[in-house]
């Protein structure tokens, strides 16, 4: 896998693991100086961390840069906070997705995952569905997402920009589709209790399954 040590990653399958699921993520870009998997590995290690933006990405891998150069390859040194920026700002969404997943599984697989087929793992207990304004886009137009939120897991498991001559009745049905909804309690606002929507969850999901489409009030 790349340049990191065989030795390393033998004694930690997790993070060879990881490693892989960034081997299966398209590097954007044509020409590099920094590895791919070293700069997608720092960049998670520092939002994990609670870093928010590249520059806090920057400044948190040249504090635990001494920790970063024992598994990883840094043939130049840690990428500035530009190369953080061009990278992510280039990686398609359903690309970056594959990271997702593997966060969904990996880290809490133990408590609240299963495997499955479908490659959306399955997630037990309720998927919240709702739209959301982009507050801190810097745009004349506002970027409104719709996303899956997972009350058990605490964390977004899937989304879709909802476009301009689209609304949340149009968006949710796609977001839906790329989720596993068996043994799912939905919830979504009352713009979502739509017969159409109602009759899309059940023919995703089994007929043994609840559903429960409750308004905000």
């Amino acid at each position: 896998m790349g340049d990191i040590p065989s030795s390393f990653l033998l004694k930690n399958k997790r993070f060879a693991s990881l490693i892989g699921c960034i081997n299966s993520i398209q590097d954007p870009r044509k020409t590099s100086l920094h590895p791919f998997e070293s700069v997608i590995t720092i960049a998670l290690c520092a939002m994990l961390a609670g870093a928010n933006d590249f520059t806090a990405i920057e400044e948190f891998s040249k504090t635990h840069r001494k920790w970063f150069k024992k598994f990883l390859n840094l043939p130049y040194g840690i990428p500035a906070h530009d190369t953080f920026n061009d990278i992510f700002s280039k990686i398609l969404p359903e690309e970056f997705k594959k990271l997702m997943y593997w966060l969904n599984q990996t880290i809490k697989r133990d408590k609240f995952f299963k495997k499955d087929d479908n490659p959306i793992f399955e997630i037990i207990d309720q998927i919240c569905i709702d739209g959301k304004v982009l507050r801190g886009f810097k745009s004349r137009k506002k970027l409104i997402i719709e996303h899956a939120w997972s009350i058990t897991g605490g964390m977004i498991i899937d989304q879709l920009r909802i476009l301009a001559d689209e609304g949340e009745i149009s968006t949710i049905p796609k977001l839906l589709t790329k989720l596993n909804l068996k043994n799912k309690v939905i919830t979504m606002d009352a713009i979502g209790t739509q017969k159409k929507i109602v009759n899309l969850i059940v023919q995703i999901r089994t007929l043994t399954s609840n559903i429960n489409c409750s308004s905000n009030r």
